[in-house]
């Protein structure tokens, strides 16, 4: 290795390592300047920007490693030095790869400052090991986009219309080409994750990136030995070409409608993923993206709107709408203050962000000072309220916990579901007994498939490795309308205090967690459990007829050929209105999206085999009606 050359080629790209630094900066301002000290997703960054500055260090990076020599006229210099072609291209590699580290390095330093300023007690514990793997998977992401980026610029004026159209080649194999999916997928390489204490490595979007890395980089050598033979009279024959400038413009043109239209792609691919699940019910025919109200335009500019406990952001476009539940959000956080006892109210207005989206797994996000409630998501004024009043009431427990109901998170989802729940559907409007009869339809339904102890109920990782993570809704609702009839309406309040003020032996069980509060409350979790299940006893009685309705599924798991074929079968006809829906965990684990799997035109669910290993995945059925208020699943099953 040459030294003098290594440092050569680095300061020829100070350019870009300058400007990775400088955007990181401008980014930090920004969120400085506008959302903070709002808790920051994984750490104070979005997917979408992992992509964006991917691509666009990455394309300036390999523009850039080349176009230096170009400008500087300094080829035939390094020809006349006593050192090979190859040797010049392996310390333009190493240049490449260490401002790709810089990048890097800047992206992990931003994500962690915000995630060390922004921590509180609803922050999950730092994983060292995930963060490492996730820049080991980046590094690969950013290395195959500049070998690619690099190997483009030897067309020169052509480099924008291939760059795109190798983007759009890459979406679209990316969702047509189902085989290829796995290795091309590259959101893998971007989130990596933990099952239990074991690292997930994505070792085929690994294998697959790192392949057309190679692809990248090897192609990038050949062309550059020839860069004074084959390459440079090709390309000098197309330039000397009489209406090569026309071409030349025509192919600007389309590199800007081929760029548009991948990037349109690829916004749209984000979109699909970031619906709830219900959207994705097997047999609908509505289209989900008019179904959530993606169309309108993500470039509006935002406003606000101060009432006496909220303040409103929202976009412009969504003014009318903003403007009508203004006059009334002040009316859900008293109604929320009086199920709590008229606690003292937050010394700050709470945020309520109605522009951002959430991810996939909930309509609404909240933690002490923040509330995420799209309006995109709500069907009506009313739909919105409930929900602000559910997320309101999540607020409220942390205020009046001090945290500890976070602190205890696993033992207490029960309690945080079942209680916000139970705020949202408060009143007697006709809306809200619509939705508290769909609430108990689930309720009932839920319990059909097979009752949930309240042992295993409060304690949410036992439940999700047996149940979907939404029973906790219904069931909770159940808990804490029992809760209220045990100890009285102040109940959960007192609970919260205790909890805040008590301190519990080390790895206290969740079932025992319940038993020391409910006793220093002057109850007992032995009546909670009594009491809870007399309600699921009188609940399935009342909705005998709606239960009817829905008929025990039986399913079987088959292996056809490159596909996984779940077929299922019922003794009896469901509902006209009852739809059978399938999701399935290709991860198995707790932290991983199960995703939905739509129903084929002989009634069976079916997707790729390689998809999952070996027999490594589970599966829920259920059924989706609009009697209810989500879809009914049964438990997990095994392949």
């Amino acid at each position: 290795m040459n030294p003098r050359l290594l440092v050569k080629e680095i300061l020829g790209l100070r350019f870009c390592w300058i400007l990775i630094v400088a955007v990181y900066g401008i980014e930090m301002l920004y969120v400085l300047g506008t959302e903070f000290p709002d808790m920051q997703r994984d750490g104070g960054f979005e997917v979408e920007d992992v992509y964006a500055n991917a691509i666009l260090f990455g394309i300036l990076i390999g523009v850039t490693l080349l176009g230096q020599e170009r400008d500087h006229q300094t080829l035939a210099f390094l020809d006349g030095l006593p050192i090979s072609r190859t040797t010049v291209f392996f310390h333009k590699l190493l240049a490449a790869l260490m401002v790709i580290t810089i990048a890097e390095l800047c992206f992990v330093s931003f994500a962690m400052f915000f995630e060390l300023l922004s921590r509180n007690s609803l922050s999950k514990p730092l994983s060292v090991r995930e963060m490492a793997a996730a820049t080991v998977n980046r590094l690969i992401l950013s290395t195959t986009i500049v070998g690619l980026a690099v190997l483009f610029s030897f067309a020169r004026k052509w480099f924008p219309l291939l760059a795109g159209l190798a983007l759009w080649g890459f979406i679209w194999i990316r969702v047509n080409v189902e085989t290829l999916a796995p290795w091309l997928d590259t959101s893998a390489l971007i989130s990596p994750s933990l099952v239990g204490d074991r690292l997930v490595w994505p070792w085929k979007a690994m294998v697959g990136h790192g392949a057309v890395a190679l692809f990248g980089w090897i192609g990038s050598a050949i062309a550059f030995q020839w860069r004074d033979g084959v390459t440079t009279r090709l390309l000098d024959r197309v330039a000397a070409w009489r209406f090569s400038g026309v071409l030349t413009g025509l192919s600007r043109i389309v590199a800007v409608i081929v760029w548009i239209f991948a990037i349109s792609q690829t916004i749209d691919q984000d979109r699909s993923q970031e619906l709830p699940p219900e959207y994705f019910a097997a047999g609908s025919l509505v289209d989900p993206h008019e179904a959530s109200g993606w169309s309108k335009s993500d470039l509006d500019a935002f406003a606000t709107l101060q009432s006496q406990h909220y303040e409103l952001i929202f976009k412009e476009s969504q003014r009318e709408s903003a403007e009508a539940l203004f006059y009334r959000v002040d009316e859900v956080h008293e109604q929320v203050r009086e199920f709590f006892q008229h606690p003292p109210a937050p010394p700050a207005r709470i945020v309520v962000d109605m522009a951002s989206r959430v991810s996939a797994h909930a309509s609404a996000q909240a933690n002490w000072t923040k509330i995420r409630v799209p309006l995109v998501l709500s069907s009506s004024l009313s739909n919105f309220l409930q929900t602000l009043r559910h997320e309101t009431a999540h607020v409220y427990i942390e205020q009046l916990s001090r945290g500890s109901a976070s602190d205890y998170f696993d033992s207490m989802r029960l309690f945080h579901e079942g209680v916000a729940t139970l705020v949202e559907l408060t009143g007697e409007d006709e809306e809200i007994l619509v939705e508290r009869k769909r609430m108990e339809r689930w309720v009932a339904g839920s319990d059909s498939r097979g009752r949930v102890p309240l042992e295993t109920l409060c304690d949410d990782i036992t439940l999700m490795e047996t149940r979907d993570s939404f029973v906790v809704y219904p069931l909770g609702y159940v808990v804490a309308l029992s809760m209220l009839d045990i100890g009285g309406p102040d109940l959960p309040r007192r609970m919260l205090k205790v909890l805040h003020n008590s301190r519990f032996p080390p790895g206290v069980k969740p079932s025992e967690l319940w038993r020391i509060v409910l006793q220093k409350c002057d109850t007992s979790l032995d009546l909670l459990i009594a009491t809870y299940e007399s309600k699921l006893d009188t609940l399935a009685e009342r909705e005998k007829l709606f239960l009817e309705g829905l008929p025990a599924i039986e399913s079987t798991v088959a292996f056809e050929g490159d596909e996984v074929v779940i077929r299922a079968e019922t003794k009896t006809s469901p509902s006209p209105s009852a739809t059978l829906v399938c999701m399935v965990d290709f991860k198995r684990a707790m932290i991983s999206e199960p995703e939905t799997v739509r129903a084929s035109t002989d009634s069976t669910f079916r997707f790729p085999r390689e998809r999952v290993s070996g027999n490594r995945f589970r599966y829920i059925l259920g059924w989706s009606t609009p009697e209810s208020a989500n879809i009914i699943f049964g438990p997990w099953q095994d392949p």
